[in-house]
């Protein structure tokens, strides 16, 4: 799969929740950020520095939840006993 170089979102920091008419929030989860990109076939994953981490979480398989290629930009977060943990 060919990716083009894109990063994914930085955390910004707003002086108060819905701060700016269309902002949206998201919970900080203490994972990684990456992007997704998804094609018919398969899924690669790239982290922030532009680093294929695929290999490390070979269960993220997205390619049969959407119906045309795209790009998904979000944040990867292993539960330990329902608990987000950064390390694992």
């Amino acid at each position: 799969m060919e990716v083009k170089k894109l990063k994914p979102m930085r955390f910004h920091r707003a002086k108060s929740l819905f701060s700016k008419e269309g902002w949206l929030f998201e919970l900080k989860l203490d994972g990684g950020r990456c992007l997704a990109h998804i094609d018919k076939t398969s899924t690669a994953l790239i982290n922030k520095r532009g680093l294929d981490v695929s290999r490390i979480y070979p269960e993220v398989q997205l390619q049969n939840a959407v119906k045309t290629n795209a790009v998904l930009d979000g944040e990867l977060v292993v539960l330990t006993n329902g608990v987000p943990d950064f390390y694992a």
